[in-house]
Order: C-alpha cells, then structure tokens, then sequence
C-alpha cells in the first residue's frame, strides 16, 4: 500500500498534464466504430418508430413532442411532476422522477436519449480518428487540476460503450481499469472532517445505504404541553378532537417517509404520535414506548431511546417537541433509492437549496437529507470558514488537503467553493498516484509492460502486457493508498475484455450519469 504523507508529498499538476499529453500523442486506438455506430443508430430508429407507434412521439429527442405527449395523457400526477414554474418540461430530472412511479414511456425516452448519446459519442470518435485507427486527444486542466480530453472527450465515453471502443494501442498488450473506490466520499468525510461519514466508510458498510438508513429511518414524535396546574400524564386523542386550537399534526398517526421500513419482516404503515400534559415545574416521566402498525394490520408496541433528553425543571406554558430512536426498525435501501439518495446526498453537500432539494424528486422528501447535512456541525463549521473567507477577501486562491491552490474571483459561487477542495483534493491524489506508478515500475523491472494509458476523474486505464503475472495484485499493491490518517482508499480493478458488439438496454438504463465539473 502506497502511504501517503500530505506535508511530504507534494502533487505536481503541470508534470501530470505534461505525462498525460505524452500518452495521448501516441494515441489511443479505437475499435471498429463504424460498425458499433452501425448497431447504435439501428436501435435508435427501431426506438424511434416504436416511440412513434405506442406514444405518437414523432421526434423523442424534441421536448417539444415529448412535452405534447405527456399533456394528451391529462394526468395529474404527470402534470406535477412535468409543470413547473408556470410551463412544462421534460429534462433528465423529470423523466427520471416519472420513471420512478412507473411511467413506461418515460423508461422508453430515457433509452433513446442515451442511445442518441451514444451514436453521437461515436460520431465524434470517428470523426477525431487519424487513418492509423488512433485518436490523439489534446489534454488540459480544468480549474481544480481535473485532467480534461478534446477532440475527442476521451472522458466522456459512456461505460457501457467502453468495453467495445477503447483497444491497447500495442499487440501483447491487455487494458485494466483501476477505479478508486468512493474517493470522493472519502475525501469530503475527511476535509470537512464529517465523523459520521468517518465512520461508516472505516466500518465497510455501504455509505449512501447507511447515511440512507441513518436519515430516513422514523422517530417517535413527543409533543409535550406544558399547561399551568397540570400533572405529568398521557393525553389521549379524544382530548383534541373538539379543540379547534390544536392541529391534527399533533395527534394523527404518521407514516415512515419511506416505504421500505419493517419490523420483524412486517411493513409499518403507520407510527402513534406521543403526547403528555406536564405542569410547569417539577420533573417529568416521558413514555418509554410508542405504537406502530404493520402493513399486516397488527399493531407493535416498540422502545423508544429519546438520547440525552433535557426537560427544565421550571417552564413555560407552550407546547415543546422531542424525537427518539425507535428501537427494533429496519429500513431497507433500494436500488433505485440509493441512485435518488446519492444525487440528492452530493447535490445538497455542494449547495443546492432546500426548497430545490425538497422538490428535486417527488415523494422522497429531500429536505429531511438538507436539514441532517445542515445539522452537521462539521459542515457549518467547514461552510462558515468560507464564508468568512469570502467576506474578508483576502485571498483569491482556495486550498486542496495537499496545499494546492486554486485560483478563485469574486464572482465564484460558496457552492463552487465548496466543492473546488474536494474535486481539487482529488486531483492532487491523482497526480501522486501517477507518480508513484513510475517509481513501482522502475523498482518492479516492468518497463514497457505497465503504463497509464490515459485517466477518467477517479479511474486509471493502464496497458498492461500479457507476460505480466498477478497482474491484479500487481496493481492493488501499487495503486491502494493511504493519506496521512485517513482510513485507506481501496480499489476495483478490472480487466477491460474485449466483447461482441451489442446493444444492451439493462446495461445502458442503470448506467449512472457521468460527473461534471
């Protein structure tokens, strides 16, 4: 494992860019593009007539046509989802909400956007190949030192067109990929120094999941109302009823905020809501236990752990709200809910507000994951540091973990600031790791059998020749790393096999969008 110290090891991001520009002037072969673009526009026109046929979808890839189908449908539930702001849409975001209630045509769009994507993608490849069967990208640094290709975006090729397009530029040789596992995670946990997230990635349990189950998993809600004279008791529902001054908020049943919570395999549908009337001095007895009930009709008495609650011996007359951990639960993460928690996770982390989160997908409550990461001292810390740093205007430079800096204005966004750390932090670990290969090739006698064929954001694609042994190990050994004493980055590696062409739509549908900077 490569130890990495940050006062010792100083990224060099010009030396990357100049390594980096070196590969790609030799250039990176291509496979049989014409053909793979052949098998993409085939299925496109195939989506396209078929879209035409169940939907009258004339043109997908218009909004406009798209737009025209879903107000023929005169469903609600696509009216709000689709009509914003006084006029209707049907971007990404949207089609990937309706997608998720069930919407078969936006499944269907979805497929043939990304198909179209991808012919263009092969489009620009063929167009940017020399007559040797290579492309020879130019290369430059985005502001945080993130490696960028043109002509073409090397970086841009979606995964699933990987396997098919990228070949060894040199016969004997195979393409391995190194992919640094939840880098950015690890690096926003540790330069905001965000414990929770510390710990979750030190345990080995899947980080969206837990933050997920951590986040959504139902509390006890106790409403205590202080009432001048009164003893500590339980109040009951029927004490409401006729009392225009108290909300239903505080005495109807809730339901979890999502639906994949269970106790004992069953379900819960609906949690008790807790009251008691207390005097105004004196201590006080908070209930131990709060009701739920089960998709199956039966209804569970559970614990509850209010934590360190504090209830003042003298009060005042209100009415006083408290959480508590339910014990017992298990919330379940789906697949299509770690994919809508992720973006929502990442999206708040670097800014967007809570009125956008709550409504960036319908249904998922977005603003429970605003308020958690808002409530993170860790994170008010980080953010109110840059804030001042702003409203100083001392600097115009922002700093990665290693000390790299990075040129800001005035004009540059906190959202922007926020994240240039992180994806510059990145950047910088990158650099090393390049680095480092040279010298574990030198030490290891695999000149001219091991080399970085070109970078994608946190993956290394390496040539490697066919003669080399453990090959996996090989890399692990190198490319496994630890910065100062974070817990240590772990990576996939994999041998990129070349396969038969075909177009596979479960592939190309679960396929995650890239990241942009």
């Amino acid at each position: 494992m490569f130890k990495i110290d940050s006062e010792i090891n100083k990224p060099s991001a010009d030396k990357l860019l100049e390594k980096m520009q070196i590969e790609a002037n030799k250039g990176i072969r291509l496979g049989d593009i014409e053909k793979l673009q052949g098998v993409f526009s085939e299925e496109a026109v195939k989506l396209k007539k078929y879209l035409e046929e169940i939907y009258g979808i004339y043109e997908p890839g218009s909004p406009k046509s798209v737009i025209g189908f879903m107000k023929r449908m005169k469903d609600p539930v696509i009216f709000q989802e689709a009509y914003k702001e006084g006029k209707w849409v049907s971007n990404k975001a949207v089609m990937k909400r309706l997608s998720a209630l069930g919407y078969a045509f936006a499944d269907d769009v979805i497929y043939y956007r990304k198909v179209v994507n991808a012919v263009n993608t092969l489009k620009s490849l063929k167009n940017n190949t020399s007559e040797d069967g290579l492309v020879r990208p130019k290369v430059n640094l985005l502001r945080t030192n993130r490696v960028q290709y043109r002509e073409p975006n090397i970086v841009g090729i979606p995964n699933t067109l990987l396997k098919y397009v990228v070949r060894p530029r040199e016969d004997g040789m195979d393409l391995y990929s190194v992919d640094i596992k939840n880098q950015e995670p690890f690096i926003v946990a540790n330069v905001m120094n965000i414990r929770v997230m510390q710990d979750i990635l030190k345990s080995g349990e899947g980080l969206y999941e837990k933050l997920f189950s951590l986040i959504y998993k139902p509390k006890a809600t106790l409403f205590m109302h202080c009432i001048d004279g009164e003893t500590t008791r339980s109040m009951k529902d029927s004490e409401f009823l006729d009392n225009e001054d108290i909300s239903p908020v505080y005495y109807r049943p809730s339901r979890p905020l999502t639906q994949d919570v269970f106790y004992n395999g069953d379900r819960i549908v609906l949690m008790e809501k807790l009251n008691i009337a207390v005097g105004l001095e004196g201590k006080v007895e908070v209930p131990k236990s709060v009701r739920v009930q089960g998709e199956s009709g039966e209804v569970y008495e559970l614990p509850v752990d209010w934590g360190n609650l504090r209830i003042r011996n003298k009060r005042k007359e209100e009415i006083k709200t408290f959480k508590g951990d339910i014990i017992g639960l298990d919330v379940i993460c789906t697949k299509e809910e770690r994919k809508m928690f992720k973006v929502l996770w990442n999206a708040v982390m670097y800014g967007m507000s809570r009125v956008s989160t709550s409504s960036l997908f319908e249904g998922f409550h977005g603003e429970v994951v605003y308020d958690y990461i808002h409530g993170l001292s860790e994170v008010k810390k980080y953010k109110k540091e840059i804030r001042d740093s702003m409203k100083r205007g001392d600097s115009n430079e922002i700093h990665t973990y290693f000390g790299t800096a990075i040129k800001t204005d005035g004009s540059t966004s906190i959202r922007s600031l926020v994240d240039y750390p992180v994806q510059g932090t990145g950047a910088d670990i990158l650099a090393l790791l390049v680095d480092h290969l040279e010298e574990e090739v030198k030490k290891r006698g695999l000149e001219g059998k091991l080399s970085v064929y070109y970078t994608r954001h946190d993956e290394i694609v390496l040539q490697v020749h066919q003669s080399v042994e453990n090959v996996e190990d090989t890399l692990r050994d190198i490319f496994e790393h630890q910065i100062d004493d974070w817990e240590p980055f772990r990576v996939d590696i994999e041998k990129m096999e070349m396969v038969e062409m075909k177009v596979d739509r479960k592939e190309i549908a679960e396929e995650e969008d890239g990241e942009e900077e």
